[in-house]
């Protein structure tokens, strides 16, 4: 135990330990539902900075004076937003890591990497104990192990590709009075994930709520409007409805009516 403990906290192992460390407390706190999976996602990004645009445009009508430069901030996130939107999945796709999130597809970097150095500095130490100074056998086993993590890394993604493969929401009202179910910690007038099962791989939504509500992942919400401009779903707590209001759920057109009625009543 005191061998393995030396090898992992000096390099090459230190690195990946230090990261694995984080990794362990990042996964412990989707775990705790305190943060999304796709937190670093290309899309999550554009979707916050999309927020951020939006409430620039809001404080230049209100200031008058410094519209101009708050119009200039926010046409620069939103065009940021949109350069996140395809950087983020250009760049996985061209490594090999490319249809799961970021922090999937470094977690298992990591590990892969992590495991690598260990078992590297394990095999190669005793075979050149003395042939090579220190500083060539650690970095030829870091750089060695980081080449051979990434070549599994991006072999051991692609059975989990078809978990996160969603299919795109139809950018248009015809899922209203649909009900979703939350993927986000939490939904704001700005920002919120939710999946609606369609009989497929599934859709991905981006949806808000414009009041204050107890959404969180693993809730139920109804789907009241569709804003194409933002293309976001507005969407609401099952729990609003009355008891009377639920029974109207099972019968498409009645449900698309009572989500049109509670959409008005939001406005």
């Amino acid at each position: 135990m005191e061998q393995f403990l030396q090898v992992a906290l000096s390099f090459p192992v230190l690195p990946y330990s230090l990261v694995m460390g984080v990794v362990f407390l990042y996964w412990l706190a989707v775990i705790l539902g305190q943060v999304d999976l796709d937190l670093l996602d290309g899309e999550g990004a554009a979707q916050a900075l999309g927020g951020k645009a939006e409430a620039l445009a809001g404080k230049a009508e209100a200031l008058g004076g410094k519209a101009e430069a708050l119009a200039g901030k926010a046409e620069a996130l939103g065009g940021k937003a949109e350069a996140l939107g395809g950087e983020g999945a250009g760049l996985l796709d061209v490594v090999g890591l490319g249809g799961v999130p970021i922090t999937v597809a470094g977690s298992v970097l990591t590990f892969t990497g992590w495991a690598a150095t260990l078992l590297g500095m394990h095999w190669f130490s005793p075979l050149f104990p003395e042939a090579l100074p220190a500083i060539l056998l650690e970095g030829g086993v870091f750089v060695g192990a980081t080449a051979a993590a990434w070549m599994i890394s991006s072999i051991a993604v692609r059975p989990l590709r078809p978990i996160f493969r969603f299919s795109q929401a139809p950018t248009r009202q015809t899922l209203l009075g649909k009900v979703c179910v939350i993927e986000s910690g939490s939904v704001d007038g700005r920002y919120g994930q939710a999946t609606l099962q369609d009989g497929g791989a599934g859709l991905r939504l981006h949806v808000v709520c414009g009041r204050d509500n107890p959404l969180k992942r693993g809730d139920s919400a109804l789907i009241i409007d569709f804003d194409p401009q933002r293309e976001v779903y507005e969407v609401e707590p099952v729990e609003w409805l009355l008891p009377q209001e639920l029974g109207e759920l099972s019968d498409p057109r009645a449900a698309e009516a009572l989500a049109r009625a509670h959409g008005q009543r939001a406005r």
